[in-house]
């Protein structure tokens, strides 16, 4: 098989997982997810975990990967620029002239279940007995961190690549706008 036959799969195996995913992070935080948590509960931990850090888990790890690095876009946009919430704003909005003006808009979000998730007091009781079960395995512990370590640190990369244009053009953008206000 060649290189852009690889890349065309690629392409369609990401566009198959992403309604997927979507599907169980909502399907996880409904009243009818009970059925799916309780198959989460009863699940092998140490078998996930190999299979998590398995070569064929690399299409996973590359979209958790892509939902962090937008997690942690979102965190500097708010942090740095100030703008509180960016999904509903879609950019910063100055007023000249008495009218607002829209500067930036920010890029396609996910879907809202997938950050209710992380907040979600049941699915991290699922996660840390899971993580207590993986403890045992030392070996297995290590592996699976620095899994989780290599993904952390491509998608503040990728977000940090995401965020320096974006930053560097709203502040452009308000020097040339109010120039006498930032000396």
């Amino acid at each position: 098989m060649t290189i852009a036959t690889n890349m065309i799969e690629y392409r369609k195996s990401e566009q198959d997982i992403v309604p997927v995913l979507n599907f169980v992070s909502s399907l996880l935080l409904s009243q009818y997810g009970i059925v799916l948590r309780r198959l989460m509960m009863t699940a092998d931990a140490i078998s996930l975990t190999r299979m998590m850090i398995s070569k064929d888990a690399t299409l996973f790890r590359q979209q958790i990967g892509m939902f962090v690095a937008d997690a942690f876009y979102r965190w500097m946009h708010e942090v740095i620029l100030g703008n509180k919430d960016s999904s509903q704003n879609n950019g910063l909005m100055p007023e000249v002239n008495g009218k607002r003006t829209k500067i930036l808009s920010l890029s396609s979000s996910p879907s809202p279940y997938q950050y209710n998730m992380l907040r979600d007091r049941r699915i991290k009781v699922i996660f840390y007995s899971k993580l207590s079960q993986v403890r045992k395995h030392p070996i297995l512990m290590l592996r699976a961190c620095w899994s989780c370590f290599t993904v952390l640190v491509m998608a503040f990369m990728i977000a940090l690549h995401k965020f320096t244009p974006r930053c560097l053009k709203v502040f452009s953008i308000l020097f040339l706008l109010y120039p006498s206000q930032l000396q």
